[in-house]
């Protein structure tokens, strides 16, 4: 195994890239680091979230058959049931 850090500091880095991504979101880095110091920030990255989730699960369910459509409903019901909401 190599020593080589082919990007330098790699915190540094993490850093450069956390901010490009706070600048996708449209979000400040720091809804990153701090929790809930900026409840807009956590509650709209939630929110982002739960919208890509979804978007995810309505294109698989599109993409299954009725068969898998029916495991993937009875399989989230059992999930809600033995979660404590």
């Amino acid at each position: 195994m190599s020593d080589h850090m082919p990007y330098g500091n790699t915190a540094v880095r993490s850093g450069h890239f956390l901010a490009h991504i706070a600048d996708a979101l449209d979000v400040p880095p720091s809804a990153f680091h701090e929790p809930c110091a900026d409840r807009d920030a956590v509650r709209q990255l939630a929110q982002m979230a739960e919208t890509a989730l979804l978007t995810l699960v309505q294109d698989h369910l599109h993409r299954s058959d009725p068969e898998g459509r029916a495991r993937f409903v009875e399989t989230v019901k059992a999930m809600a049931g033995n979660a404590n909401l």
